[in-house]
């Protein structure tokens, strides 16, 4: 402490450094996230020219972070070979675009064959001050996605081509079955008339498949959406458990009554669900004579459909890829297509499907329909 001689003053001057001292914080904090950020970050000033590229640009390029200073980013990676020179002729055209249109955002997609990514979405944030104007340029690599969306392409186009196949050919050669049929009929004596029956009444049931194939279809890769309407599931049930009797006369269907007169919010395509849960039921049995039971009951605000079986079960393991939820796709290790179209359709009926543990042998089969 300096002793003070008479007639001497000290002027202590205080100031609040608190909100410089929060704003220094808070640049630590986001120099920490754009230096450890999984996304290439570059800063540019107007003339395109690199201020700033975090971690993630050299890592995914291999150039040090003094090469990119005060250069041009398209320099850069024509010297290095990381993209071609449309690729980066694309990116100095928006670039310059976006810097003239005055607008704070703008997203690029950008592709190239070249460098360390195939694909890229860049996002262009403009930072305006009265003196100067800086660019930051997020990359994030979407080759995965673009690949995906690739893909989701080619099957459509192929579900759309099978689409064509069962509307047009398998309808036409199936209205042709049914004319011929009709002829045929008149020379059928008593002793057959029991098979022709089933075999017109399967012929017809065939031209409904092809009716649902192509709602389901549309709905997939078109437009439309799958409503809901009230519908009489024990109608439904009733009829779908009579045309699998026909076709599979070795096994045995029960339909458990009552069936809840309530209607259920469903559509014209829970033929399918039901039908594709019977089939099942008796194709994956291994028994001499399967046995098929179908029950229905109420429970508050839902129905709970069971189909329960005296096959084999079906294992902890595939409880629930056998719906093709593990893979999302047809590509499933379930049980096959039938499956996965249930779990689809009552899906977007608002609803829910799982299977468990019959009591003694076999699985049950359970689907929650909402009530009309």
């Amino acid at each position: 402490m300096v002793a003070l001689e008479a007639g001497e003053y000290v002027l202590a001057s205080v100031r609040d450094i608190s909100e410089r001292k929060q704003s220094e914080h808070q640049v630590d904090i986001y120099e920490t996230v754009v230096e450890q950020t999984g996304d290439g970050v570059y800063v540019f000033d107007a003339d395109r020219h690199v201020e700033y590229v975090n971690p993630r640009i050299v890592e995914l390029t291999g150039i040090p972070r003094a090469e990119w200073l005060d250069t041009q980013v398209s320099d850069v990676y024509l010297e290095h070979d990381l993209a071609s020179a449309d690729t980066m002729a694309q990116f100095r055209r928006q670039f310059d675009e976006f810097l003239a249109s005055g607008d704070d955002h703008v997203r690029l997609d950008i592709e190239s064959p070249q460098g360390p990514l195939d694909a890229v979405d860049v996002r262009l944030t403009a930072v305006r001050r009265e003196t100067h104007t800086r660019i930051v340029a997020t990359v994030r690599d979407i080759s995965e996605r673009l690949e995906y969306e690739h893909e989701l392409e080619r099957r459509t186009e192929q579900l759309e081509v099978l689409n064509r196949v069962v509307r047009h050919d398998i309808r036409n050669d199936m209205t042709v079955v049914l004319a011929w049929l009709e002829e045929l009929e008149a020379h059928v004596d008593d002793a057959g008339g029991g098979s022709f029956d089933r075999v017109e009444r399967a012929s017809e049931h065939v031209v409904e498949l092809t009716e649902i194939a192509r709602d389901y279809v549309d709905v997939i890769v078109g437009d439309s959406e799958v409503t809901t309407e009230p519908t009489d599931l024990e109608a439904v049930l009733t009829r779908e458990i009579e045309k699998c009797e026909q076709s599979y006369p070795q096994a045995e269907f029960h339909l458990d009554d009552p069936v809840p007169d309530h209607p259920v919010a469903a559509g014209e395509m829970l033929t399918s669900v039901v039908r594709n849960l019977l089939n099942n039921a008796v194709q994956h049995n291994d028994t001499e004579t399967p046995e098929v039971n179908v029950s229905v009951e109420r429970d508050g605000e839902v129905a709970h459909l069971r189909v329960a079986d005296n096959g084999p079960g079906v294992p902890d393991a595939q409880k629930e890829t056998i719906f093709g939820k593990g893979e999302q796709g047809l590509d499933s290790p379930g049980s096959g297509i039938g499956l996965y179209l249930v779990h689809s359709l009552v899906e977007q009926y608002g609803g829910e499907v799982w299977v468990t543990d019959r009591e003694h042998e076999g699985a049950v089969f359970v689907v929650e329909l909402p009530l009309a």
